[in-house]
């Protein structure tokens, strides 16, 4: 596995020296698409020929990548892309592996610090050789990330107001995979985000990983109600802050 990790983080370096090209917002598409292939080469020589979900060829072509068998991957070749093309450091190239539909291994790479995140189902979460524990970290955050295109959703603004009323401040959620692995580290109080899906596929590939680095550091993903989230379309919320604002319950005063 450090074989690959290794061959991940070198594809995803070409963002860093690409992004200072002062062409980049008009070639951006052609970067992520030249990336993603080779990272679907790369999954293809380690795990075979497994289906994959990958967020550039669902944008392009509007399918999955075909395969076989019980192992599958999601992938985001760029996730952050806003953030890159303004020259923010805020990005990260990002995948997750799953068995029968359940992520067992996550990496987040960040080519600007060239920090590596990682989990394993059972194994714990790490930022490079440091293991990442939520209950343990020393750090607090008053911030919260949320998707700018929800914040007017009567739940999230609902949320939102008891999370100032808590002492928290929200900000843009930019990637959502760097976020999640801020979270836990407890460099961010949580994050707040609703999942979609695409000709019938959930269009996880920015959360799949992160979601499973923060529960092996102790955070549970919760839906907007304040439920048990699964992977599946809606909202859902990882992190101290919305849970110490109060979950959401539908409420008359929250909807005025």
């Amino acid at each position: 596995m450090r074989e690959f990790i290794a061959a991940f983080c070198d594809i995803g370096r070409a963002f860093r020296s690409r992004q200072r090209d002062p062409d980049i917002a008009s070639t951006l598409n052609e970067l992520e698409w030249e990336a993603e292939l080779q990272f679907v080469r790369l999954f293809l020589d380690f795990f075979g020929d497994i289906p994959m979900v990958a967020e550039e060829h669902m944008n392009r072509l509007g399918r999955t990548i075909p395969g076989t068998g019980p192992v599958s991957a999601v992938l985001d070749p760029l996730d952050g892309s806003l953030s890159y093309a303004s020259g923010s450091p805020r990005y990260t190239c990002t995948m997750a592996v799953k068995k029968h539909g359940i992520p067992v291994f996550g990496l987040v790479y960040r080519p600007a610090t060239e920090e590596v995140f990682l989990a394993a189902a059972g194994g714990g979460a790490y930022r490079g050789g440091e293991r990442l524990s939520a209950s343990a970290a020393s750090r607090r955050s008053p911030l919260v990330s949320v998707k700018s295109q929800i914040r007017d959703v009567p739940e999230v603004a609902a949320l939102t107001r008891r999370l100032r009323a808590a002492g928290y401040h929200t900000e843009r959620m930019e990637s959502t995979s760097l976020k999640l692995c801020w979270a836990a580290q407890r460099r961010r109080a949580g994050i707040v985000k609703s999942l979609r899906s695409r000709h019938g596929v959930l269009c996880d590939w920015g959360t799949a990983a992160g979601l499973l680095i923060c529960q092996e550091a102790g955070l549970r993903p919760r839906t907007w109600a304040g439920g048990a989230w699964r992977p599946a379309t809606g909202g859902l919320m990882v992190g101290e802050g919305p849970y110490t604002a109060g979950l959401y319950a539908e409420r008359a005063s929250d909807a005025r």
